[in-house]
């Protein structure tokens, strides 16, 4: 009995129904095995960041390129993007601490000029007591992220033994002299922000002692200590703002000599992609590949350079010493004689007959050695009886 398989031959034999109901097992279990949509996240070495990718089972992905094999995706080089990513954050880093060092040396310059064009004392600690507090942690975060820039640019340097031995002794110097001089400005800050404080608590002076007709500093300034602390305060901000303009000047410096030295270098790249070009063109010419766009004159001095090239090449070719002969190699077997040598050639007989000399077995010089070369079979030694007359002999 055949029951009804819809569309296709039904299967003949008990093996193809077999094979039918395996297939159906197998389509049954993959479709219970492999969810219809699992999304896999796959890590970028050189971000970090997470990707998603739709899976359509255990070992393809599909995104909007299209589907892939899990193991036909790139594989990244973890070091060299991490380093990558690195060298971008240095980067990013660097130019943080430029802003703030030219920050610092611009504000600087602010206060010690409001410090000293004040038309009296009294207008000065006025018009700064309410912002000495603001001023002094304002001041705090520059002068220490400014140390912070030049400490990581001069140990990232000397840490690289490469770019640390470039580098001549004004360079390393420079670089050392940019990590003392924000010191210098960081210790200058600590050291003011005392006075500062001072100021924005009106030298302790309470409200109570301030008269009606007075105001707080009026008081404050009656004191000689307060005034004294006034030109202290006044001397350590011009030392910070000459401490961090003079490291600013360095780094002017150092950012113009880089900038000297990237444009040589991309003036060098440039001829050196330009020479690069010329010799691609050179041997394709030589090659025969672009010949289309030279002239007549051009295209005669070409041939003489190739047939020049090749006969000296011919003449290296021919002084060379001959190679060795191989003791391995195979034995040669002549196109015509099936593996003899017919040496004694044909006669006729005395009977008119048509006779063959002894044949010997064809066989390569060999340089093996003699216990080896003792073990190989002898020469086969036939020798062929006279044919008759009239017979037909093929050799």
């Amino acid at each position: 009995a055949r029951p009804p398989w819809g569309e296709g031959p039904a299967p003949a034999t008990l093996t193809d129904l077999n094979d039918l109901l395996r297939d159906v097992e197998d389509e049954k279990s993959r479709s219970k095995s492999s969810p219809e949509s699992v999304y896999v996240y796959i890590e970028s070495a050189s971000t970090g960041r997470f990707f998603r990718f739709l899976s359509n089972g255990l070992d393809r992905i599909s995104s909007s390129q299209g589907e892939t094999n899990l193991q036909d995706l790139p594989d990244d080089d973890f070091d060299g993007s991490r380093e990558a990513a690195m060298q971008r954050l240095e980067r990013l880093f660097f130019t943080g601490f430029l802003i703030i060092q030219g920050l610092l040396a611009g504000y600087s310059g602010e206060t010690v000029y409001a410090a000293f064009t004040s038309t009296t004392e009294a207008n000065f600690v006025a018009e700064y007591a309410t912002l000495s507090n603001e001023t002094r942690r304002f001041y705090y975060i520059l002068t220490t992220l400014a140390f912070v820039g030049a400490m990581n640019n001069w140990r990232s340097t000397a840490d690289s033994n490469e770019a640390w031995r470039s580098r001549s002794f004004v360079e390393k110097a420079e670089l050392l002299f940019l990590v003392l001089i924000y010191v210098a400005g960081l210790c200058f800050t600590l050291v003011a922000g005392v006075y500062d404080m001072d100021f924005y608590y009106h030298n302790g002076v309470k409200d109570s002692e301030v008269p009606t007709d007075q105001e707080w500093y009026d008081v404050a300034l009656q004191d000689t200590s307060f005034k004294d602390s006034i030109n202290k305060w006044r001397l350590l901000t011009t030392f910070r703002f000459i401490s961090v303009m003079v490291g600013w000047l360095v780094v002017c410096r150092i950012l113009h000599r880089n900038s000297a030295r990237s444009a040589e270098a991309i003036r060098e790249s440039e001829n050196l992609k330009h020479t690069l070009e010329l010799a691609r063109n050179r041997i394709n010419q030589l090659t025969g590949a672009k010949l289309d766009k030279m002239a007549r004159e051009e295209l005669r001095e070409l041939a003489l350079t190739q047939r020049s090239a090749l006969e000296q090449t011919e003449h290296v070719l021919e002084t060379l010493p001959k190679e060795p002969a191989d003791a391995f190699a195979p034995m040669t077997t002549p196109r015509g004689g099936g593996g003899f040598d017919y040496t004694g050639g044909l006669s006729m007989g005395t009977g008119g007959g048509l006779s063959m000399g002894s044949p010997t077995r064809g066989r390569t010089s060999s340089t093996l050695p003699a216990s080896i070369s003792s073990k190989a079979p002898p020469a086969l030694n036939t020798t062929f009886g006279s044919v008759p007359e009239g017979t037909m002999v093929d050799v």
